[in-house]
């Protein structure tokens, strides 16, 4: 299993002008600070048990037979990077993601 905790951050102004496709053209400049809350995501195997081949959640739910049929192109990237480190033997890797984060204060 791979978790990663990563600080939200919030942009006051000039997101997207650090891209490199921008900042080479027009240049750029960003104003952004990271808060004390934080974006978790997980990764594990998924057993073969389930009906889908992979399930990711994130701010909606895809349960697909394929991770070439992953809508999201961050995941499906990602899972096609890892596959190679999990098990070289199989074409893809049978994968659950979540995606948790916790913006609203503690009470």
């Amino acid at each position: 299993m791979i978790i990663t905790r990563t600080p939200l951050r919030i942009s006051f102004f000039g997101g997207g002008t650090d891209y490199p496709i921008w900042h080479r053209e027009f240049g750029g400049a960003v104003l952004s600070t990271a808060i004390d809350k934080a974006c978790y995501i997980t990764c594990r195997r998924l057993p073969p048990f389930f009906e889908y081949h992979s399930r990711i959640s994130y701010s909606k739910v895809e349960n697909v037979n394929q991770n070439s049929a992953i809508a999201h192109p961050s995941v499906r990237a990602c899972l096609q990077y890892l596959a190679c480190y999990w098990d070289s033997m199989r074409s893809e890797t049978r994968c659950a993601t979540n995606t948790r984060s916790r913006s609203m204060p503690s009470t």
